[in-house]
């Protein structure tokens, strides 16, 4: 794609940040830059907090740091992106750590700052200060209760907006005076963080009711325009197919600077390629038994890719690995052979994007990546990619986006065929297996 100006303003437009402190804005005089000496902006999109760093130059030594030491509960509101062109939203952050240091002209100021949710989860009082172990759904006043629904609960407890995919229930026969399908109790142990909770011990046993997807996110969005923090628990969202398109060659210019794919088949080797199985003992009679998930989709699942659909056959897969240790719960075995299952569906080619910086750009979706190769055609990396993470970066003027990519299972480009053929074809994942 090539470059739009104004959307990547080339000189002598320049990148900046603006910064407000209890609503002063601290780094432009009217739409002159001042004092900015760096900035990057991490969003992590999973397991934790969006992390911003600002590096900051006082020539009056100590104004800014009077000026943070009113700020309330030491937030800050940023915005970037170009002079002209395009900006990202407001967001807010919660600043935890400064270092100053002296210089003769002046004191330099490193600012680092979290997402307000996730920093407040860190000292959370409330739930470090429990005496007992919480029980839910004790505390609900209902029925044992589903993943989503704690999580909701935990969530309005703490006046989070949430992002929350519906889970199916889990059941588990650890009674052995019961019997049929008992759903499972979680407990949230004395002391623990919420969000630590919600991590550790809910986020492993979490499947999608809507496609029966796995791996579930956990992160916080930061604030928007005055919005409160965002939970999100949710598998990656594989929506809007192909709406981001990176294209690099060598003779057209482009927004991508450049792009690093990682090779990474031989973890896939290591971790067994299309099946993960598992051992469990039956409590009552003392049988053992083997568990296995895999992919009913593509027969060598480790060099085709495809959707992912958990299955229990493993005849049609290449290669198989059994973890040793037996279970003696059936569905923590289910559960264990899964989620391993999940790492070997990750670990094929994973990329890092890096393109003229973009404050618009957005998580949880995919994007296509093609590397034309002189003839014309495409290099076998391209195809499209989840759009994992980035970090946005500014330095004197110049600001860059770098993408933390993966094909998670996606329909992959095939390297022999033209340019104009591949951009002008429908996209999407492949249909389920019948």
């Amino acid at each position: 794609m090539s470059l739009n100006p104004p959307d990547y303003a080339p000189n002598p437009h320049v990148a900046y940040c603006k910064i407000w402190i209890n609503g002063t804005e601290i780094t432009t005089i009217g739409e002159r830059p001042q004092r900015l000496m760096g900035f990057s902006y991490a969003m992590i999109g999973n397991t934790g907090g969006n992390r911003v760093n600002f590096t900051l130059f006082d020539e009056k030594w100590v104004e800014l740091e009077q000026l943070l030491a009113t700020a309330n509960d030491m937030m800050v509101d940023f915005q970037f992106g170009y002079t002209t062109g395009r900006m990202s939203e407001k967001y807010t952050a919660k600043i935890f750590s400064y270092k100053p240091t002296f210089l003769i002209n002046g004191m330099q100021l490193l600012l680092e700052g979290i997402s307000p949710g996730f920093a407040e989860t860190n000292k959370d009082k409330k739930s470090q200060d429990r005496q007992q172990p919480r029980n839910f759904p004790g505390c609900m006043g209902k029925d044992e209760a589903d993943i989503h629904e704690i999580v909701e609960f935990i969530a309005k407890e703490n006046d989070w907006d949430t992002d929350i995919e519906e889970c199916e229930p889990v059941y588990n026969n650890d009674d052995l005076n019961k019997s049929g399908k008992v759903k499972m109790h979680f407990t949230q142990p004395a002391g623990q963080r919420d969000i630590q909770f919600i991590m550790e011990q809910l986020s492993p046993w979490a499947q999608s009711k809507k496609n029966k997807d796995t791996d579930y996110k956990v992160f916080f969005e930061d604030p928007k325009n005055g919005s409160k923090s965002k939970l999100h628990f949710h598998p990656p969202k594989l929506k809007n197919l192909g709406k981001d398109t990176y294209v690099f060659m060598q003779d057209k210019m482009s927004e991508v600077i450049q792009f690093t794919p990682e090779i990474v088949d031989a973890i896939n080797l290591k971790l067994g390629g299309g099946v993960s199985g598992a051992n469990v003992i039956d409590q009552q009679t003392g049988e053992y038994e083997s568990i296995f998930s895999c992919n009913t989709n593509t027969p060598e699942k480790t060099i085709l890719g495809g959707q992912f659909v958990a299955a229990s056959d493993p005849d049609k897969e290449k290669y198989s690995t059994t973890i040793i240790e037996p279970w003696r719960d059936k569905t923590m075995a289910y559960i264990s052979t899964r989620n391993r299952y999940q790492q070997m569906f990750n670990s094929r080619i994973a990329g890092e994007l890096i393109i003229l910086g973009n404050p618009k750009l957005q998580l949880h979706e995919t994007c296509q990546v093609y590397v034309v190769l002189p003839d014309g055609k495409f290099h076998y990396t391209s195809g499209i990619y989840y759009k994992m993470s980035c970090v946005h970066e500014l330095n004197g003027g110049r600001f860059t986006t770098t993408i933390a990519l993966i094909r998670s299972g996606h329909e992959k480009i095939q390297s022999a065929v033209g340019v104009g053929e591949v951009i002008s074809m429908e996209v999407g994942p492949p249909a389920p297996a019948e």
